[in-house]
C-alpha cells in the first residue's frame, strides 16, 4: 500500500533515552505528547489487516510490534517480507564479486539504498526509514521478477520475517 502511511508517535510509559532523542529525533516530550498505544494499535491492526508486511530487518519491529499487541488485546499474524533478507537472497543469486563477502556482511538500510541508487535521506526517522524501505521494494520486486520469484509462496521461503 504505497500511496498510504502510518505513522503514530505513541505515548509510552517510558522515559525515551538520550540517544533516542538524537537518533530519532524523538523526544520526552514528544512520546508524553502522542496518543495511547492502545488506539495507534488498533488503527495499525485495522490497515495491515490482509497486508503482508514489508520491512527492513522486519522481525526486529515485529518482536516488539506483537510482544505490545498482546499486552493490549490486538494480534499480528500477517505474513512478512524482509528486504535484507531478500537484497541477501538476490546478492547470493546475481554474478560473483570478489566484494560479495563484505556485501553480504553489510546490509545495513543506507548501504541497501545505496545499492539501489536511492538517497537515505533523514535516516532513523520511522517514517522517513519505512518511505524508503517502500522505495528499496519496489526496485526488488523488479529484481525478483527476473529471478522467476512470481509467487507470495516462494517469496515467503526466501525473506520471511
Amino acid at each position: 500500500m504505497l500511496g498510504e502511511q502510518f505513522y503514530r508517535v505513541v505515548n509510552a510509559p517510558v522515559s525515551v533515552p538520550a540517544e533516542t532523542a538524537v537518533t530519532h529525533k524523538l523526544r520526552s516530550e514528544d512520546a508524553q505528547a502522542g496518543e495511547p498505544l492502545a488506539r495507534a494499535l488498533e488503527d495499525f491492526t485495522r490497515l495491515v489487516a490482509t497486508a503482508v508486511v514489508v520491512g527492513d530487518f522486519v522481525h526486529v519491529d515485529l518482536k516488539i510490534l506483537r510482544k505490545e499487541m498482546l499486552q493490549t488485546g490486538h494480534q499480528l499474524g500477517n505474513p512478512a517480507i524482509d528486504t535484507a533478507r531478500v537484497h541477501h537472497w538476490l546478492l547470493r543469486q546475481g554474478p560473483y564479486s570478489d566484494d560479495l563477502a563484505v556485501q553480504l556482511g553489510t546490509l545495513d538500510l543506507a548501504r541497501l539504498a545505496r545499492h539501489y541508487r536511492l538517497d537515505p535521506e533523514n535516516a532513523h526517522h520511522a517514517l522517513s526509514d519505512a518511505f524508503l524501505t517502500a522505495r528499496i521494494w519496489q526496485k526488488m520486486i523488479y529484481a525478483l521478477h527476473e529471478k522467476k520469484v512470481g509467487s507470495l509462496e516462494k517469496l515467503l521461503r526466501i525473506a520471511s520475517g
